[in-house]
């Protein structure tokens, strides 16, 4: 081979010529190969991280999405609001110190620089706490300006300073990203060290200017610059105070640390008909000892709030869930989260976030070409709620304590059927704790869901305590979605339906009431009138009596005969163990026994007694008063289920549902509940201690069909040794039972219910004395809204 290389290339010259030829085109190969690489397989990600390094940016602000109410009112919307900004650097304290550097340097020009660092910071020391009490008057007026506490200030600036770290941090790793991938080309490619082709004194000089070329990128971000909102939404009186207190700082010849505060545009989320003031309310329909011929004034103090919800700081959590990131690629999430931004709490706000939120825009600066880049932001989509909220608010004044029956009255005595174990405890004029669904039958649209007692903004403002640390009370739980109650009587319209579906009940069957169930037993399962008085039975019943009359003996035979396994079955098919998913997050599933048979391990093992027993709505179930009104709806609808709905966007009839029931058993279920309602013999006819006046009155051409119901309820009591746990030992402060009235309306010329309205009052004893009257009051709130 070498002598066939000196045939052809004789001279030595020649040969090394050639050598340096072949030496030099492997090393352009292998660079051209490199090149090739970074810019076909790494050219579109290596571009983005460029360009992020040679900009700069900041946020556009978006706005977040209206929520209307059924007819197009305004329940909640960004408005423009004046903020009071502070810049970023007295945020930190670091202005204090930087002013107090300026003035050691200008009173000491001669020396300054020749002082060590310990002298210098020693000198430095001496002029700060002048500085120090400007920052901290600045504090005190700000607390007063905007009605706040020192700690609520501290934790504002608390938040704001993880905002910026957060967008610092989000910089830094843009500007490092382009230069570190550089680097690591010198060092390696696919194939091997590219390193190697250079000397290692090239190498490392090469690594200190890139490390050079970076120290020159970080420079301040503007968010280290600005101002930011410290106060937000502040009256007129705080923006001339402060826009006066900057206006002389500014013409000050000495440093004034208001020259660091700025009054800002913004926008607050409002609630615009969070209070009403002075709802009119008819009293003439009321029962006796309330009744007037004056209407009542009521002032309605947050006004659909459980439904709504407000915003809160976003958490931790929530920036790890939705991070934000303005990079210029795939992964850009503008409507991502930052320490500081706002999130829905609960209610609507909290489950059509995603909705109302929209994303922030992007103004992009190009450091070495100067143009400007600006992504507009995404506005919030509007969101329509199925809410009336004019009848939310009447149904809300009806049930204020100070409207009158939302709290003990002397006719709300203990009910006939009310179990002997728990005795209705609140005394005569306390208030009462409850909640109200009034739902549209035809589409499943919750026209109505109050739950008392309820909250305020101006509550959350002043007195926070008593929302979240009232344990007695429990005001910030929406009883109408995230309580569950023993349903009691009400029940017996479902069971009477699963009965005569399977063919467990003849059409025309009678049942003998004995006053207890088993002939031996006369102190269990027994019969409400056998118990109050003094062992009266029914006798032989109909189904539409014993629904009538609400004979427990009747639905034992029923549960009896279904037993466990179906009778569970069929309340799961009426909804019951499940959320309605209504579309309220908070909302619960209430509880149903699974499956019975006791031999399936980890369940529960539940038999004919517990059937007996929960075929009247006792024992090891509980529902809300969403599920309840919308197992009647299902009723009404002949046995098709929908899921009711709070947000009209989200469409229900896809989801519905034909339960098959026995056309025969729903004519003889309606019957009974029309009987209950509007014969002397019903349950829910009238109030037994007023000489028998009516509980529905006053209410001519209006069909209704109704179930009262008492349900023994377990006590309540509250964590009184604050360990976390409710136990046996803890203190109870509610026993009783819970009252329950649910009712069917049918207008004129319609052939079924079109709305249900569901009424729960806990420990308030009798169904009819106590819920009653506040189901006949929401009727009449519809018809003074045009519903019926």
């Amino acid at each position: 081979m070498h002598s066939v290389v000196r045939e052809f290339i004789p001279s030595m010259f020649q040969r090394r010529l050639w050598l340096l030829i072949i030496a030099a085109m492997a090393v352009c190969a292998v660079m051209l190969a490199q090149i090739t690489r970074l810019s076909l397989v790494q050219g579109a990600s290596m571009r983005i991280e460029s360009e992020n390094a040679l900009s700069q940016w900041k946020l556009i602000p978006t706005i977040r999405g209206r929520i209307l109410d059924t007819k197009g009112r305004v329940l909640a919307e960004d408005r423009p609001s004046d903020d009071i900004a502070v810049n970023y650097r007295v945020i930190t304290g670091e202005w204090a110190y930087l002013m107090a550097k300026r003035a050691a340097r200008a009173s000491n020009v001669a020396r300054f620089i020749e002082m060590s660092y310990e002298e210098r910071e020693k000198l430095i020391a001496s002029y700060q706490p002048a500085f120090d009490a400007q920052v901290e008057s600045l504090w005190k007026t700000l607390c007063e300006m905007g009605r706040i506490n020192r700690a609520e200030l501290e934790r504002r600036k608390a938040m704001v300073k993880e905002r910026v770290q957060q967008i610092s941090s989000h910089l830094m790793l843009a500007r490092w990203s382009a230069e570190q991938r550089r680097r690591e080309q010198l060092k390696k490619n696919e194939s091997g060290r590219v390193q190697a082709w250079l000397p290692d004194w090239l190498t490392e000089r090469t690594m200190e200017l890139a490390d050079a070329d970076q120290s020159d990128q970080f420079e301040e971000i503007r968010e280290e610059q600005a101002g930011h909102p410290l106060l937000q939404n502040v009256d007129n009186v705080a923006v001339i105070r402060a826009k006066r207190l900057v206006a002389a700082a500014e013409s000050a010849k000495l440093p004034n640390v208001w020259s660091q505060v700025s009054v800002i545009s913004s926008k607050v989320r409002a609630y615009p008909l969070e209070t009403v003031k002075n709802l009119e309310i008819d009293r003439s329909s009321l029962p006796t000892p309330l009744a007037s011929s004056r209407p009542s004034n009521v002032t309605v103090e947050g006004l659909g709030l459980h439904v709504l919800g407000i915003l809160r700081d976003v958490w931790k959590e929530d920036v790890q869930a939705r991070p934000f990131n303005a990079e210029q690629n795939d992964s850009a999430n503008l409507g991502g989260y930052l320490a500081g931004d706002l999130i829905g709490a609960w209610g609507v706000e909290r489950s059509q976030e995603a909705v109302l939120r929209g994303a922030r825009g992007r103004q992009m600066r190009y450091l070495d070409t100067q143009k400007q880049e600006i992504l507009e932001p995404v506005p919030g989509r509007d969101i329509t709620l199925t809410l009336d909220i004019a009848l939310q608010a009447r149904v809300q004044a009806i049930m204020e304590p100070s409207f009158g029956l939302m709290k003990v009255q002397p006719w709300q005595s203990k009910d006939p059927e009310a179990s002997e174990e728990q005795p209705m405890k609140p005394s005569l004029g306390e208030a009462l704790n409850g909640a109200a669904v009034v739902l549209d039958v035809s589409n499943g649209d919750v026209l109505a869901m109050v739950s008392t007692p309820g909250i305020s903004l101006r509550q959350l403002r002043e007195n926070p305590d008593s929302v979240w640390n009232d344990q007695r009370n429990s005001p910030f739980t929406n009883r109408a979605i995230a309580r569950g109650f023993q349903p009691g009587s009400t029940v017996k319209a479902l069971v009477l339906n699963a009965a005569v579906t399977d063919k467990r009940l003849s059409p025309g069957e009678e049942i003998v009431c004995t006053g207890h169930y088993y002939e031996q037993d006369t102190q269990h399962f027994r019969c409400w009138i056998y118990k109050a008085y003094g062992g009266r039975t029914h006798g032989p019943l109909t189904a539409p009596q014993a629904i009538m009359r609400s004979c427990n003996i009747f639905f034992n035979t029923l549960g009896d005969r279904l037993g466990a396994d179906r009778l569970v079955w069929w309340y799961g098919q009426f909804g019951l163990g499940s959320p309605t998913n209504c579309g309220l997050h908070e909302e619960i599933s209430g509880s149903l026994p699974k499956y019975t048979p006791s031999s399936r391990v980890g369940q529960p093992a539940i038999g004919t007694s517990d059937a007996i027993n929960m075929s009247i709505g006792q024992g090891p179930m509980l529902w809300t008063p969403m599920q309840a009104a919308n197992a009647y709806a299902t009723v009404a609808r002949g046995g098709v289920v929908m899921t009711p709905r709070v947000v009209k966007n989200e469409l229900t009839t896809a989801s519905a549902t034909n339960l098959h029931l026995s056309p025969k058993g729903l004519s003889l279920t309606l019957e009974g509940l029309f009987s209950a309602v509007n014969e002397r013999d019903g349950t829910a006819n009238h109030l037994s201690l007023l000489n028998g006046e009516l509980i529905f009155k006053d209410l001519p051409n209006l069909k209704i069909y109704g179930k009262s119901g008492t349900a023994a309820a377990a006590a309540l009591r509250i964590d009184s040794d604050r360990d976390g746990r409710i136990t046996s030992r803890d203190q109870i402060v509610r026993q009783g039972d819970h009252a329950w009235c649910i009712v069917m309306l049918q207008r004129p010329g319609d052939a079924l219910p079109r709305y249900i309205v569901a009424v729960v009052v806990e420990y308030g004893g009798s169904g009819g004395a106590v819920a009653g009257p506040v189901v006949s009051q929401i009727i009449h709130a519809m018809r003074q809204e045009g519903y019926l």
